[in-house]
């Protein structure tokens, strides 16, 4: 009789240490969960940051782009332009690649110029350098010799040209 109480008592020490194991084994789980949902709540929120980022740097090279392109197609406000060609049904095909070069831009400005001319300058073209400024009235000859050069730098002079 001695023998099964101390064999009950052994058995129940066994079942409560069992017990105490697999509850620090479920602590343990849980403690791990919990710590791999932190763990994806950080890499989520680096995540979405990293594509944050991305996201803007796409942005601003598509608007540095568009900006010199409109601003070698003479367009008046290239700010403006950029804000109105992001509403045209054009802007649609602008896209970087993997690369980084951007395609498409071009083609919206393109878009926009021919829906909105009055955003381009109409000025004459530039003249090169060197070019006559007025060109009303024809230059005078280049000098053939120093006298020369000296006596039309008088002239100039006593004009007040």
């Amino acid at each position: 009789k001695e023998r099964i109480s101390q064999l009950t008592a052994r058995a129940k020490a066994a079942e409560k240490r069992l017990a105490e194991i697999a509850a620090a084994q479920e602590e343990a789980e849980r403690k791990a969960l919990e710590e791999q949902e932190r763990y994806k709540e950080l890499y989520e929120k680096e995540r979405a940051e990293r594509e944050k980022e991305r996201q803007a740097r796409t942005e601003e090279a598509i608007r540095s782009r568009f900006l010199l392109a409109a601003a070698k197609a003479g367009v008046v406000d290239p700010e403006a332009a950029y804000l109105l060609a992001k509403a045209l049904p054009a802007w649609g095909s602008v896209e970087v690649g993997d690369d980084g070069t951007v395609s498409g831009v071009q083609e919206a400005l393109d878009a926009l110029v021919e829906e909105k001319p009055y955003l381009v300058s109409q000025k004459p073209k530039q003249q090169s350098v060197g070019a006559a400024s007025n060109p009303g009235q024809t230059p005078a000859p280049a000098p053939k010799t120093l006298a020369e050069a000296g006596d039309q730098l008088e002239d100039a002079i006593r004009t007040g040209i």
